[in-house]
C-alpha cells in the first residue's frame, strides 16, 4: 500500500510549518525525510497518523484518505514510532509491544495466537528479548526507542512511519534498526522515516526528500539530491557525493 501527501499545509502558532508538500512512498521503498532542525519533518509525519490536522491538502493511504478512515482501521494500516516515546504507566516491554495489537482485537479482548506471534516477532526484530520483562520506565532512551519501534512492528502494518528511529541508539543498534527497515521494505512494506544523519540516509534510503522551512526542496536519489550547493544552502556544510558515499568536509 502506498502513502501520498498532496498540497499539504500545516499551520502552527500562526505560521505554516509545512507548506504545500507533495510526497509519496511506495511499497518496497524506504524514503528518508531529511532537513535542518525546525524544518517541519516531525509535524509532517504527525499529520499522517492524524495527531495534527492539516490546514490544507490531503493524505492518501492507498485509495483512501486518512481523514475518512476510522481510527482503528488507520492504525491497522499505518504503524508509527515517535521520536520521544513516553511511558508513564508501570508496564513491561512485552506489555507495551502488545499495545500494538489493540487495533486488531480491542482493549478488553484477550490476546490470540496471531497476536502473540506478532508481538514475539517484533520483540526479536527490535533486539529486546533480554529486556522483555523490564519496566519500560527503567530503560535508557535508546532502549525505549527500540520498544516504540517494536510496538509499531507488532501492528504488522502496510505502511511504517518512524520519526528519528535511530535517536539515542548506539551505532550497532542504529545499523541494526536501519537494516531491519530495509528487510521489511524488501518484503513489500512502505517505509517513511526522518533522519538527522545524512550519511545513514544515503546508505539505507532508496530516495531522499529534503525539507527546509516547511518547503520540500528536492526529492530523488542521494546522488540526484545531495549536491554541493544544496548541502551548503540547506545544511550549512561542505560535502559531496562520492559514488554511493557522502563525504562531509566541514562547515560551509
Amino acid at each position: 500500500m502506498s502513502l501520498r501527501v498532496a498540497g499539504l499545509q500545516v499551520r502552527l502558532g500562526g505560521r505554516f510549518v509545512v507548506d504545500g508538500v507533495d510526497l509519496a512512498v511506495a511499497p518496497g521503498e524506504v524514503l528518508g525525510l531529511v532537513g535542518p532542525n525546525g524544518s517541519g519533518k516531525t509535524t509532517l509525519l504527525r499529520t499522517l497518523y492524524r495527531a495534527v490536522a492539516p490546514a490544507n491538502g490531503t493524505v492518501y493511504l492507498g485509495q483512501s484518505t486518512v481523514g475518512e478512515l476510522p481510527r482503528r482501521e488507520l492504525a491497522r494500516r499505518l504503524g508509527a514510532s515517535t521520536q520521544e516515546p513516553e511511558h508513564a504507566a508501570s508496564l513491561t516491554v512485552t506489555e507495551v509491544v502488545e499495545q500494538g495489537r489493540v487495533c486488531h482485537r480491542g482493549w478488553l479482548e484477550p490476546m490470540r495466537a496471531e497476536d502473540d506471534e506478532a508481538v514475539e516477532a517484533a520483540i526479536r526484530a527490535a533486539g529486546l528479548v533480554e529486556l522483555r520483562d523490564r519496566d519500560v520506565r527503567t530503560l535508557s532512551g535508546g532502549e525505549r526507542q527500540r520498544v516504540s519501534i517494536a510496538r509499531a512492528l507488532a501492528v504488522r502494518p502496510e505502511v511504517l512511519v518512524l520519526d528519528e528511529p535511530t535517536n539515542h541508539l548506539d551505532l550497532r543498534h542504529q545499523l541494526g534498526v536501519l537494516g531491519l527497515l530495509r528487510e521489511l521494505a524488501a518484503e513489500g512494506l512502505a517505509v517513511l522515516l526522518t533522519l538527522h544523519d545524512l550519511r545513514l540516509a544515503v546508505s539505507y534510503c532508496d530516495r531522499i526528500a529534503v525539507l527546509d522551512r516547511g518547503n520540500l526542496i528536492a526529492v530523488g536519489s542521494s546522488a540526484e539530491v545531495l549536491d554541493e550547493q544544496l548541502l551548503a544552502e540547506v545544511f550549512g556544510v561542505r560535502g559531496r557525493m562520492r559514488g554511493s558515499t557522502l563525504d562531509i568536509l566541514g562547515p560551509a
